[in-house]
């Protein structure tokens, strides 16, 4: 596990890489910040305590963290504790699909259908409630972690996870190029 600090006034910022799911909320939220393409690539200094701390507690994955250095007690006392959401993957296969769940209610789907042993995505959905979050990336990551751990391979027709596909390399052994190339020669 790998975590490292990034210290600023009034709080320390942890990032655990291990856990990271790369969703891009943090980047997208604080661009100051979080700076995926630049190293070191959080500038804690670039933003309030407040701020920052108020984007990681959205943080999904929770590789974010961040812990209060206020030398002032009574300061740090008064800074309320914001429970992050619990965010959750699980493979709904009566409905073929790959659900994501923000604090159990339902935030979107990848829908998938068995054809010649593998799964074949053609669509994902994330509500428009819980858009601009970075799920539907926590979504398909997780729903090709579970695929790779039951040894089954995809084809990626949803349009999402076609694009997705390729900013993430490792998960291209996943996809069954044959059948693709198969089908999309139907269409």
């Amino acid at each position: 596990m790998t975590i490292r600090d990034y210290p600023t006034e009034g709080l320390t910022v942890h990032w655990n890489a291990s856990i990271c799911q790369h969703s891009g909320i943090c980047a997208g939220t604080l661009p100051r910040v979080f700076r995926p393409s630049e190293r070191p690539w959080i500038d804690a200094d670039a933003a309030s305590a407040e701020q920052l701390a108020a984007m990681i507690d959205t943080c999904p994955s929770r590789a974010l963290s961040y812990t209060w250095t206020s030398t002032d007690e009574a300061e740090a006392a008064e800074v309320p504790e914001v429970e992050a959401p619990v965010v959750e993957v699980i493979n709904a296969p009566e409905r073929e699909r790959y659900e994501i769940l923000v604090d159990g209610a339902l935030a979107g789907f990848t829908h998938y259908m068995p054809h010649e042993g593998c799964l074949v995505f053609d669509h994902t959905l994330i509500k428009e409630n819980y858009s601009g979050r970075g799920l539907a990336s926590v979504l398909v990551r997780g729903a090709l972690d579970d695929v790779r751990a039951s040894g089954v391979r995809i084809v990626p027709l949803c349009e999402y996870m076609a694009g997705w596909l390729p900013k993430h390399p490792d998960y291209e052994d996943l996809v069954d190029r044959d059948l693709l190339m198969r089908i999309l020669a139907t269409a």
